[in-house]
């Protein structure tokens, strides 16, 4: 069960005012009380809290407590604050509401209005996060391929694009992996297309898994993966694709009482300052290396060249 909203009271001295918490306690909320700007900073770390009280000094009292408070509250995730103050206050109060003062209240206090200008500001922030996650949600869903958690082909052929004229900038190595899980479409008639979403993920897991942080993984469409290496030569993407192909060969991935074995093909192709005018040639190098390794028997690794030829290590290999 979740807990009662936690309020923080941040007064220094004695309360000007009789005891709030019972009507707070009535409308669900818990109130604790923070003498000093250590034990709120300490209420932050340790806790949950919905919202800041602060009774404001006099005129002439040190004004670098609003200032942390303040500071503390946007980092809490803008967290309310709310100002207890006298009737006659002269303190600025059009300028603290710009500043990030969220409201105020007079004193003595009303409960009524306490607990409606509490609740009206909390309810603002749930709505404002919940903006935020739906906002983000959908940035996240504008790149990501939902069935395997990687980027998807829109994302990744304008990163291609970006990478590719960022090396030939620099005059740095770019490589292009293709993966393709071999026999897909069996594994789809004989099962299901949930089962095949399984395998489709497994495999994605394990490719990033496999990779490196600047490396960009992505779902080509289908059973297709691809791979961008920024500053990776052909021998290094060769020896990172002999690597993916050995995690995958002979892979049993099993659920609900069903399992299948798993091979993959590889086609790489690399960009070294020469020979190439775009990244669609790139691409094109790449699916046609794969083809290769794909008529070669499947579960194999192959690099572009002018005259493909299959590595050593996966030279005769038994098709899948």
């Amino acid at each position: 069960m979740k807990p009662s909203p936690l309020i923080v009271l941040h007064h220094p001295g004695p309360d000007p005012e009789p005891p709030w918490e019972e009507p707070l306690a009535q409308a669900g909320y818990r109130l604790l009380r923070c003498p000093s700007l250590r034990d709120v900073r300490q209420a932050l770390a340790d806790r949950e809290v919905e919202a800041i009280l602060y009774h404001l000094p006099l005129p002439d009292g040190d004004p670098r407590p609003l200032d942390q408070l303040r500071r503390l509250c946007r980092e809490a995730g803008h967290l309310p604050l709310l100002l207890l103050v006298r009737p006659a206050s002269v303190w600025p109060r059009a300028g603290f509401l710009k500043e990030g003062v969220s409201d105020f209240l007079e004193l003595p206090l009303d409960p009524e209005e306490l607990l409606a200008r509490l609740g009206l500001h909390l309810s603002n922030r749930k709505r404002i996060r919940e903006l935020v996650e739906r906002s983000e949600t959908y940035e996240r869903m504008s790149f990501v391929d939902e069935k395997t958690g990687l980027f998807n082909w829109r994302y990744f052929n304008q990163r291609l694009k970006e990478e590719f004229a960022r090396s030939q900038r620099h005059h740095a190595p770019l490589s292009l992996l293709i993966l393709d899980l071999d026999d897909f479409k069996s594994i789809n008639e004989s099962y299901d297309y949930q089962y095949g979403d399984f395998v489709l993920h497994s495999v994605a897991e394990r490719l990033m898994a496999a990779v490196r942080e600047i490396d960009i993984p992505g779902r080509f469409g289908g059973d297709e993966f691809v791979v961008l290496l920024p500053e990776t030569t052909g021998p290094d993407a060769e020896r990172l694709g002999e690597r993916l192909q050995h995690i995958y060969d002979g892979t049993v991935l099993e659920k609900d009482g069903r399992s299948v074995r798993i091979t993959v093909s590889i086609g790489i192709s690399t960009f070294e300052g020469g020979g190439l005018k775009d990244p669609i040639q790139l691409f094109r190098n790449a699916n046609q290396a794969l083809q290769s390794a794909k008529l070669s028997g499947k579960n194999a690794v192959q690099r572009f060249a002018e005259e493909p030829v299959i590595s050593d290590q996966d030279a005769g290999r038994p098709g899948a």
